[in-house]
Protein backbone atom coordinates (compact mmCIF):
# COMPACT_ATOMS: atom_id res chain seq x y z
CA UNK A 1 0.00 0.00 0.00
CA UNK A 2 0.83 3.55 -1.15
CA UNK A 3 1.94 6.49 1.26
CA UNK A 4 -0.74 8.15 -0.23
CA UNK A 5 -3.22 6.04 0.12
CA UNK A 6 -2.78 4.46 3.66
CA UNK A 7 -3.11 8.07 4.88
CA UNK A 8 -6.34 8.80 3.01
CA UNK A 9 -7.54 5.18 4.81
CA UNK A 10 -6.15 6.41 7.75
CA UNK A 11 -8.10 9.96 7.91
CA UNK A 12 -11.53 7.93 6.84
CA UNK A 13 -10.96 5.27 9.77
CA UNK A 14 -10.37 8.67 12.37
CA UNK A 15 -13.36 10.04 11.33
CA UNK A 16 -15.23 6.32 11.68
CA UNK A 17 -13.92 5.48 14.52
CA UNK A 18 -14.80 9.21 15.85
CA UNK A 19 -18.69 8.64 14.66
CA UNK A 20 -18.59 4.83 16.55
CA UNK A 21 -17.86 6.57 19.36
CA UNK A 22 -20.55 8.67 19.46
CA UNK A 23 -22.61 5.61 18.85
CA UNK A 24 -21.55 4.24 21.39
CA UNK A 25 -21.52 6.29 23.82
CA UNK A 26 -25.14 7.23 23.36
CA UNK A 27 -26.13 3.94 23.92
CA UNK A 28 -24.07 3.08 26.61
CA UNK A 29 -25.26 6.69 28.72
CA UNK A 30 -28.79 6.77 27.47
CA UNK A 31 -29.40 3.04 28.63
CA UNK A 32 -27.70 3.89 32.29
CA UNK A 33 -30.23 6.68 32.27
CA UNK A 34 -33.25 4.80 31.74
CA UNK A 35 -32.17 2.06 33.70
CA UNK A 36 -31.50 4.08 36.72
CA UNK A 37 -34.97 5.52 36.52
CA UNK A 38 -36.31 2.22 37.19
CA UNK A 39 -37.02 0.39 33.75
CA UNK A 40 -36.55 -3.10 33.25
CA UNK A 41 -33.76 -3.78 30.23
CA UNK A 42 -37.07 -4.42 28.22
CA UNK A 43 -38.77 -1.05 28.54
CA UNK A 44 -35.29 0.34 28.30
CA UNK A 45 -34.47 -0.99 25.25
CA UNK A 46 -37.99 0.23 23.28
CA UNK A 47 -37.78 3.37 25.12
CA UNK A 48 -34.38 4.19 24.02
CA UNK A 49 -35.61 2.96 20.19
CA UNK A 50 -38.36 5.00 20.43
CA UNK A 51 -35.83 8.70 21.03
CA UNK A 52 -36.41 10.55 24.62
CA UNK A 53 -35.84 13.36 26.60
CA UNK A 54 -32.00 13.17 28.43
CA UNK A 55 -31.99 15.02 31.68
CA UNK A 56 -28.87 17.59 32.13
CA UNK A 57 -26.40 15.02 33.86
CA UNK A 58 -26.83 12.28 31.33
CA UNK A 59 -26.11 14.95 28.50
CA UNK A 60 -23.38 15.68 30.76
CA UNK A 61 -22.26 11.90 31.29
CA UNK A 62 -22.73 11.99 27.49
CA UNK A 63 -20.12 14.42 26.85
CA UNK A 64 -17.36 13.43 29.05
CA UNK A 65 -17.90 9.66 27.95
CA UNK A 66 -17.45 10.04 24.44
CA UNK A 67 -15.11 12.85 24.78
CA UNK A 68 -12.98 10.69 27.38
CA UNK A 69 -12.76 7.74 24.89
CA UNK A 70 -11.15 10.08 22.35
CA UNK A 71 -8.97 10.64 24.39
CA UNK A 72 -8.05 7.38 25.53
CA UNK A 73 -8.37 5.57 21.85
CA UNK A 74 -6.08 7.86 20.14
CA UNK A 75 -3.60 8.61 22.77
CA UNK A 76 -3.71 3.95 23.29
CA UNK A 77 -3.55 3.46 19.68
CA UNK A 78 -1.09 6.35 19.08
CA UNK A 79 -3.07 7.44 16.13
CA UNK A 80 -2.19 10.57 17.70
CA UNK A 81 1.19 10.93 18.53
CA UNK A 82 2.12 12.33 21.94
CA UNK A 83 5.10 14.53 22.94
CA UNK A 84 6.43 16.87 25.04
CA UNK A 85 8.92 18.30 23.39
CA UNK A 86 7.02 21.98 22.14
CA UNK A 87 6.62 22.19 25.90
CA UNK A 88 10.15 21.65 26.30
CA UNK A 89 10.73 24.61 24.16
CA UNK A 90 8.89 26.89 27.12
CA UNK A 91 6.74 28.42 24.60
CA UNK A 92 4.88 30.42 27.23
CA UNK A 93 5.04 34.36 25.78
CA UNK A 94 3.79 32.09 22.63
CA UNK A 95 0.59 30.55 24.60
CA UNK A 96 -0.20 34.13 26.25
CA UNK A 97 -0.49 35.17 22.17
CA UNK A 98 -2.24 32.80 21.85
CA UNK A 99 -4.74 33.48 24.50
CA UNK A 100 -5.36 37.05 23.69
CA UNK A 101 -6.19 36.17 20.20
CA UNK A 102 -8.60 34.05 21.25
CA UNK A 103 -10.36 36.94 23.51
CA UNK A 104 -9.88 39.69 20.89
CA UNK A 105 -11.70 37.52 18.09
CA UNK A 106 -14.17 36.54 20.22
CA UNK A 107 -16.77 39.26 19.23
CA UNK A 108 -16.06 39.58 15.82
CA UNK A 109 -16.82 35.78 15.41
CA UNK A 110 -20.10 35.89 17.26
CA UNK A 111 -20.87 38.53 15.23
CA UNK A 112 -19.87 36.44 12.13
CA UNK A 113 -22.65 33.83 13.50
CA UNK A 114 -25.29 36.17 13.58
CA UNK A 115 -24.99 37.70 10.06
CA UNK A 116 -24.84 33.72 8.95
CA UNK A 117 -28.37 34.13 10.48
CA UNK A 118 -28.91 30.74 10.57
CA UNK A 119 -30.38 28.99 13.73
CA UNK A 120 -29.38 26.37 15.98
CA UNK A 121 -32.10 23.52 15.79
CA UNK A 122 -34.32 23.08 19.02
CA UNK A 123 -32.73 19.99 20.62
CA UNK A 124 -29.04 20.86 20.02
CA UNK A 125 -30.11 24.01 21.73
CA UNK A 126 -31.42 22.22 24.58
CA UNK A 127 -28.69 20.32 25.04
CA UNK A 128 -25.68 23.45 24.77
CA UNK A 129 -28.53 25.26 27.52
CA UNK A 130 -27.86 22.50 29.84
CA UNK A 131 -24.25 21.75 29.06
CA UNK A 132 -22.68 25.30 29.54
CA UNK A 133 -25.06 26.47 32.20
CA UNK A 134 -23.70 23.73 34.55
CA UNK A 135 -20.77 23.85 36.77
CA UNK A 136 -19.57 20.39 35.45
CA UNK A 137 -20.58 21.00 31.91
CA UNK A 138 -17.68 23.57 31.65
CA UNK A 139 -15.58 20.10 32.28
CA UNK A 140 -16.96 18.52 29.00
CA UNK A 141 -16.95 21.64 27.27
CA UNK A 142 -14.35 24.13 28.02
CA UNK A 143 -11.74 21.03 29.06
CA UNK A 144 -12.26 17.30 27.80
CA UNK A 145 -13.52 18.84 24.48
CA UNK A 146 -10.89 21.02 23.32
CA UNK A 147 -8.58 18.07 23.98
CA UNK A 148 -10.56 15.48 22.43
CA UNK A 149 -11.08 17.60 19.14
CA UNK A 150 -7.26 18.58 19.04
CA UNK A 151 -6.11 15.00 19.43
CA UNK A 152 -8.80 13.77 16.47
CA UNK A 153 -8.99 16.80 14.20
CA UNK A 154 -5.71 18.37 14.48
CA UNK A 155 -2.80 15.64 16.16
CA UNK A 156 -4.59 12.58 13.64
CA UNK A 157 -6.62 13.65 10.69
CA UNK A 158 -4.85 17.14 9.84
CA UNK A 159 -1.40 15.60 10.55
CA UNK A 160 -2.06 12.53 7.94
CA UNK A 161 -3.93 15.74 5.39
CA UNK A 162 -0.65 17.33 5.64
CA UNK A 163 1.19 14.10 4.75
CA UNK A 164 -0.97 13.53 1.49
CA UNK A 165 -0.01 17.50 0.40
CA UNK A 166 3.15 19.09 -0.37
CA UNK A 167 4.72 22.14 1.24
CA UNK A 168 3.23 24.14 -1.36
CA UNK A 169 -0.25 23.32 -0.74
CA UNK A 170 -0.40 22.72 2.60
CA UNK A 171 -3.20 24.84 3.02
CA UNK A 172 -5.41 22.48 0.94
CA UNK A 173 -4.97 20.29 4.22
CA UNK A 174 -5.67 22.92 6.35
CA UNK A 175 -8.75 23.97 4.43
CA UNK A 176 -10.09 20.28 4.63
CA UNK A 177 -9.36 19.41 7.85
CA UNK A 178 -11.44 22.73 9.29
CA UNK A 179 -14.65 21.37 6.49
CA UNK A 180 -14.50 18.54 8.24
CA UNK A 181 -14.29 19.82 12.03
CA UNK A 182 -17.17 21.93 10.89
CA UNK A 183 -19.58 19.26 9.58
CA UNK A 184 -18.57 16.94 12.58
CA UNK A 185 -20.75 20.19 14.67
CA UNK A 186 -23.97 18.45 13.56
CA UNK A 187 -25.60 21.83 12.12
CA UNK A 188 -25.25 24.44 9.82
CA UNK A 189 -25.37 27.29 12.59
CA UNK A 190 -22.27 25.98 14.54
CA UNK A 191 -20.41 25.17 11.51
CA UNK A 192 -19.49 28.49 10.25
CA UNK A 193 -17.78 29.39 13.28
CA UNK A 194 -16.38 26.23 13.92
CA UNK A 195 -14.43 26.18 10.74
CA UNK A 196 -13.35 29.56 10.45
CA UNK A 197 -11.44 28.82 14.05
CA UNK A 198 -10.32 25.15 12.35
CA UNK A 199 -8.89 27.21 9.86
CA UNK A 200 -6.85 29.14 12.71
CA UNK A 201 -6.39 25.79 14.66
CA UNK A 202 -4.92 24.35 11.89
CA UNK A 203 -2.30 27.00 10.97
CA UNK A 204 -1.14 26.87 14.28
CA UNK A 205 -0.69 23.07 14.19
CA UNK A 206 1.17 23.28 11.07
CA UNK A 207 3.13 25.96 11.93
CA UNK A 208 4.32 24.04 15.12
CA UNK A 209 3.49 20.30 14.76
CA UNK A 210 2.07 20.42 18.16
CA UNK A 211 -1.31 20.45 19.38
CA UNK A 212 -0.54 22.70 22.35
CA UNK A 213 -1.27 26.31 20.62
CA UNK A 214 -4.71 24.99 19.15
CA UNK A 215 -5.63 23.73 22.67
CA UNK A 216 -4.75 27.13 24.37
CA UNK A 217 -7.09 28.66 21.76
CA UNK A 218 -9.65 26.21 21.21
CA UNK A 219 -10.30 26.11 25.30
CA UNK A 220 -10.16 30.06 25.56
CA UNK A 221 -13.27 29.84 23.25
CA UNK A 222 -15.32 27.53 24.57
CA UNK A 223 -14.51 28.92 28.18
CA UNK A 224 -15.83 32.15 26.80
CA UNK A 225 -18.70 30.52 25.60
CA UNK A 226 -19.49 28.57 28.71
CA UNK A 227 -19.09 31.66 31.40
CA UNK A 228 -21.94 33.56 28.90
CA UNK A 229 -24.17 30.86 29.43
CA UNK A 230 -23.11 30.56 33.23
CA UNK A 231 -23.66 34.80 33.81
CA UNK A 232 -25.44 35.99 31.45
CA UNK A 233 -29.61 34.89 32.01
CA UNK A 234 -31.20 33.72 28.44
CA UNK A 235 -27.93 34.82 26.68
CA UNK A 236 -29.05 32.29 23.71
CA UNK A 237 -32.03 34.47 23.14
CA UNK A 238 -29.63 37.52 23.06
CA UNK A 239 -28.41 39.10 20.37
CA UNK A 240 -24.51 40.63 20.15
CA UNK A 241 -25.65 44.49 20.88
CA UNK A 242 -27.30 43.55 23.96
CA UNK A 243 -24.39 42.18 25.64
CA UNK A 244 -23.43 46.13 24.60
CA UNK A 245 -26.52 47.50 26.41
CA UNK A 246 -28.10 47.77 23.04
CA UNK A 247 -25.48 50.69 21.80
CA UNK A 248 -24.71 49.95 18.50
CA UNK A 249 -22.14 52.33 18.08
CA UNK A 250 -19.83 50.96 21.35
CA UNK A 251 -20.49 47.28 19.15
CA UNK A 252 -19.75 48.38 16.04
CA UNK A 253 -16.27 49.92 17.72
CA UNK A 254 -15.69 46.77 19.68
CA UNK A 255 -15.97 45.33 16.56
CA UNK A 256 -13.57 47.02 14.98
CA UNK A 257 -11.20 47.64 17.17
CA UNK A 258 -10.94 43.77 18.06
CA UNK A 259 -10.20 43.21 13.56
CA UNK A 260 -7.73 45.48 13.88
CA UNK A 261 -6.15 43.82 17.08
CA UNK A 262 -6.01 40.66 15.37
CA UNK A 263 -3.87 41.54 12.24
CA UNK A 264 -0.88 42.60 14.58
CA UNK A 265 -2.11 39.58 16.49
CA UNK A 266 -1.60 36.97 13.81
CA UNK A 267 1.63 38.66 12.50
CA UNK A 268 3.55 38.31 15.77
CA UNK A 269 1.87 34.08 16.33
CA UNK A 270 3.47 33.57 13.01
CA UNK A 271 6.91 34.63 14.18
CA UNK A 272 6.86 33.30 17.40
CA UNK A 273 5.38 29.88 16.07
CA UNK A 274 8.28 29.56 13.98
CA UNK A 275 10.69 29.62 16.59
CA UNK A 276 8.95 26.85 18.45
CA UNK A 277 9.17 24.01 16.58
CA UNK A 278 8.19 20.52 18.23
Amino acid sequence: MTTTAKNILNVLWFIGVYLLIQFFATVIVGMAFLLSRGLSMAEAVTTFQNGFPMDPTAIIALTVVSNTLVILLFVICKWTPISLNYLRSKPWGTLMWVILLGLVTFVPSIWMVEWIDVDVPSDIDKMLNTLLGDGFGYLAIGVLAPIAEEILFRGAILRCLLALFSQRLHWLAILLSAIIFGLAHGNMAQAPHAMMLGLLFGWMYYRTRSIIPSLVLHSVNNSIICTLYAFVPGVNDLKLIDLFGGNAQTMWICIALSLLLTIPLLLQLARKLNRHQA
